[in-house]
């Protein structure tokens, strides 16, 4: 998984912003709880995050989050596979849109092709489930088949599983769907409640990003008022 972006505000005169093969056995996520909110207030604003893979892009887990074992193939490595008894995960990262926002919910969707097509409950596509994970294991209550009956090689469905703000407290959505199944895409849309500026100040997007901050409105500043600095990971220098 790509590092965290980890944003150090400092406020200034002239400045840029401070701005697998069968289920696992579930195990609750671990939850320091995110206390997620029903409806976003007056004065407050809505905002969302919309993040998609499609084939040919590579999947991208992060392995904790999976189980070791793997389905009689492996693992699948790419969106659009087309191998049988391969497993497919993939993991969903983003970042906040913004300081003190909370989420609101979630919703993972996901396009996929039946790899081989056989009779209802049998060790073909229609078998096949899929579930988010967390922790090495399935999270409760996220695992459901993606066929219901007798299924055809080719046939193609759609899947949305509902996501509650406990799966997403770590800014990682990470899901698994087996076997003979090719996951043709996944698109996450994640919406949070982002309270509004301080009275002074103007809200402004970071350059080349969609995060939000709130920053001086001074009178011949420059566009921003505050900075947003990487963190440097081990063995690099500081900017």
């Amino acid at each position: 998984m790509k590092p965290f972006l980890t944003l150090a505000l400092a406020f200034v005169a002239l400045g840029v912003l401070p701005s697998p093969g069968t289920a696992q056995e579930e195990r609750q996520i671990q939850s320091d709880a995110i206390n997620p909110i029903q409806v976003c207030p007056r004065g407050f604003q809505q905002q969302a995050i919309n993040l998609t893979a499609s084939a040919p892009s590579p999947a991208t887990p992060y392995l904790p989050d999976f189980p070791t074992t793997s389905c009689s193939a492996g693992f699948e490595p790419s969106f659009g596979g087309t191998t049988s008894d391969r497993c497919f995960k993939h993991t969903f990262t983003w970042k906040v849109p913004g300081p003190e926002c909370r989420c609101l919910s979630g919703e993972l969707t996901i396009q996929y092709k039946a790899l081989q097509g056989g009779p209802a409950g049998s060790s073909t596509s229609a078998n096949d489930g899929v579930g988010i994970y967390s922790g090495g294991a399935v999270v409760p209550g996220t695992y459901q088949s993606v066929y219901s009956g007798a299924v055809t090689t080719g046939q193609t469905g759609t899947k949305t599983i509902k996501l509650n703000c406990d799966m997403l407290k770590n800014n990682r959505l990470s899901f698994l769907l087996q076997d003979d199944t090719s996951v043709l895409s996944a698109t996450l849309h994640v919406v949070y409640c982002c309270p509004p500026c301080p009275k002074g100040q103007v809200e402004e997007t970071f350059p080349g990003t969609n995060l939000k901050y709130c920053c001086d409105g001074k009178p011949g500043t420059q566009h921003f008022c505050c900075t947003a600095k990487e963190k440097p990971t081990a063995g690099e220098m500081p900017q």
